[in-house]
């Protein structure tokens, strides 16, 4: 009886060993993912603070015109949202490049 109880005791330490060890795999990945996301954002901030980002609508129009193609002004477009979205966080900023089968232009 008492080894039964025994084997018994043992499987349950086993059995609570491997939940603690899986929890403590994934707050670490967690752990990895925020710090990840972190330096994402901070890079973002950086551009943020260059010449890379237009902060006023006369440089925006300014730099917008000085792109000669409508491929590069639909990639400048997504750049500067971008830099916003995962800089800083706004969620309510961004644009549909396409939707229903249309391709919306940069003008």
């Amino acid at each position: 009886m008492k080894e039964t109880r025994k084997i018994h005791d043992d499987a349950l330490k086993r059995c609570r060993q491997n939940k603690l060890d899986k929890l403590q795999a994934a707050q670490q990945k967690n752990a990895e993912g925020k710090g990840e996301k972190y330096i994402e954002a901070m890079n973002y901030i950086e551009q943020y603070h260059s010449g890379r980002c237009w902060k006023t609508a006369e440089q925006a129009r300014r730099e917008f015109e000085l792109l000669d193609s409508d491929p590069k002004r639909l990639k400048a477009v997504k750049e500067q949202i971008t830099i916003r979205r995962r800089g800083f966080g706004w969620e309510d900023v961004g644009h549909y490049w396409s939707k229903d089968g249309y391709t919306y232009t940069s003008r």
